[in-house]
């Protein structure tokens, strides 16, 4: 290992105890790492560098409180390099310290303006904190400096979205192809707006049920100017897409015989290709609700109170007990039931809280997400973080109150309460507006809806 400036001027002993915790940080032995550099910075508490290492290690742990601390002793010892400026700001990120975050990136762009990593991380900062013109202009920027980086161009088609310069937007965001490599070539043209009537498009489903709900909605269009429309997508989502009015499903990776259509669009390059503008945004399409769900959830219909369905996590599913917490304050209506629609890990929390003495767990009893649909189709309102439920929820014409997180989709962008895409969704933001929320900061937007839905319940 070549000596640093630093080491040249230390005593060999202390070199060799710097050096054990280098080796185990490089060879990816974490916990081993992070042991020796405390033991050595017990004995030298004075070496900047390897605060900063402790830092870096603690961080790739996901330890980022911990982390921040070790930075911050760094800079008590030497003047912070821009990069070390940078790994202070991702875990400040974390760690839901925004507007300090945005300075750590200020900062480090002061010294080094010509990065093009640097510019990227301040309009990431910039963008959730709502400032999208000053995000765009560093994502022009950083797209100058480096121009075949693909994930800059992806970030400057998202920031145009949000801004509603859809034409200009679409067109970037389909950079998103190559963020993971290129994908399998299709053995068809790609679809750009040329005649479609009496051809065949293959429609390619994006990864997240969400946007391919939000984008269900095109398929009528491509039907009227003729096609015969074929979406493919993950198998465990064939059941739920199929009601969205596609001619037909398929699963993605079958073999297709070669030649069985004329052309081939990602789902998200719909909106794009069909020119469609911010001021013309078509209704969602409302899913076809299965016979059997449906008999099934309409005999809540009967019940004579407020139906509430909820979810407290998006579609991750991760737990999110205190914001379920929280949401159980509108049990305490008088008129209202509340339904638990949501799936995945978080319907443990029902348990951990005793929420579920609170409200009947429809989510129990669903088979696929075609049973979720039928559920959603019954309620009178649905409470729910952004995520595929309330998509589902907002387009089968349900009203829907949308807690927006830390990172709002780009449709909620522009307008604070309301959004062209969903007329159905009322969109309730954190009492933080700099984009980094708390569950704490829930606890007026969860009274603002507990009024709304005192206001419903009286008028049943």
């Amino acid at each position: 290992m070549p000596e640093s400036h630093l080491e040249q001027e230390l005593p060999s002993f202390r070199i060799k105890r710097r050096r054990e915790g280098i080796t185990l940080q490089d060879r990816g032995a974490l916990v081993q790492a992070s042991t020796t550099y405390r033991r050595y910075l017990q004995s030298f508490p004075d070496d900047a560098e390897i605060w900063a290492r402790l830092g870096n290690v603690l961080a790739a742990r996901a330890c980022w409180a911990a982390a921040i601390a070790c930075y911050r002793r760094a800079f008590l010892h030497s003047q912070p390099s821009a990069s070390i400026l940078v790994d202070l700001g991702q875990a400040l990120w974390e760690m839901g310290r925004g507007r300090e975050a945005i300075g750590c990136y200020r900062a480090a762009l002061a010294k080094e303006p010509d990065n093009p990593d640097f510019n990227l991380y301040l309009a990431l900062g910039l963008r959730r904190a709502r400032d999208f013109e000053g995000a765009l202009s560093l994502l022009d920027k950083a797209q100058q400096l480096q121009p075949e980086n693909p994930r800059l161009n992806y970030e400057r088609g998202i920031t145009l979205l949000c801004l509603g310069k859809y034409e200009e937007g679409w067109l970037a965001l389909e950079s998103r192809h190559l963020l993971d490599g290129p994908r399998a070539r299709q053995p068809y043209p790609l679809w750009r707006g040329e005649s479609l009537s009496g051809k065949r498009i293959l429609v390619v489903a994006e990864s997240t049920l969400r946007e391919n709900i939000l984008c269900a909605r095109f398929f009528g269009a491509l039907k009227a100017r003729g096609a015969r429309v074929t979406l493919a997508c993950r198998p465990q989502d064939e059941n739920l897409l199929g009601l969205f009015g596609p001619d037909e499903v398929v699963a993605a990776g079958t073999d297709i015989v070669h030649g069985a259509f004329d052309f081939y669009s990602p789902i998200l390059n719909l909106p794009g290709s069909l020119g469609v503008p911010a001021t013309l945004i078509p209704p969602p399409v409302k899913p076809q609700s299965p016979d059997g769900g449906a008999s099934a959830y309409g005999l809540l219909k009967r019940r004579g109170r407020l139906r509430v369905g909820v979810a407290w996590s998006g579609d991750g599913g991760k737990a999110n007990s205190e914001l379920l917490e929280r949401l159980l304050q509108l049990a305490e209506v008088p008129s209202v039931q509340l339904y638990n629609l949501q799936t995945g890990a978080a319907r443990r929390d029902l348990v951990s809280t005793g929420a579920e003495s609170c409200m009947v767990d429809l989510a129990a009893g669903f088979a696929d997400k075609a049973d979720l649909v039928a559920a959603v189709s019954a309620m009178d309102l649905v409470v729910a973080v952004d995520g595929e439920l309330a998509h589902i929820a907002a387009s089968a014409g349900i009203e829907t109150y949308v807690l927006l997180g830390e990172q709002p989709h780009w449709v909620y962008e522009m307008q604070f309460s309301r959004t062209n895409w969903y007329p159905a969704m009322r969109l309730f933001r954190s009492a933080s507006q700099d984009g980094w929320v708390s569950t704490a900061e829930w606890g007026p937007v969860i009274e603002e809806i507990r009024q709304y839905i005192e206001s419903r319940a009286r008028s049943l």
